[in-house]
């Protein structure tokens, strides 16, 4: 079993690969990838647009068939969903889907 400490480190890479994807630093290399970075909100003015709201429809769309995953049974991810943000959201499940 992986320590509690190796862990935080595994999550920590991964939210940085999030980062580097976000900011362009790095290439998306998978659908998923480009369709997470093609929902994250590119200013404040374009969170909440028609643009932004489809985009990330459509990306959870895809991450949920390319992983299996149902959103509306995980009950892991129910509680957090509701009260994160965008950004927060779609790195969320790119970090919990193991998808970066």
């Amino acid at each position: 079993m992986m320590s509690r400490a190796a862990h935080g480190l595994l999550i920590a890479a991964a939210e940085e690969r999030v980062r580097q994807l976000m900011a362009g630093e790095i290439e998306p290399t998978s659908d998923v990838q480009r369709a997470a970075k093609e929902a994250w909100p590119k200013s404040d003015d374009d969170w909440g647009t028609e643009r932004q709201i489809n985009a990330e429809n459509a990306f959870f769309d895809l991450i949920c068939k390319v992983t299996d995953w149902d959103t509306d049974v995980d009950k892991e991810w129910e509680p957090w969903r509701l009260k994160a943000t965008s950004e927060e959201l779609i790195e969320g499940a790119l970090v919990y889907r193991d998808q970066i």
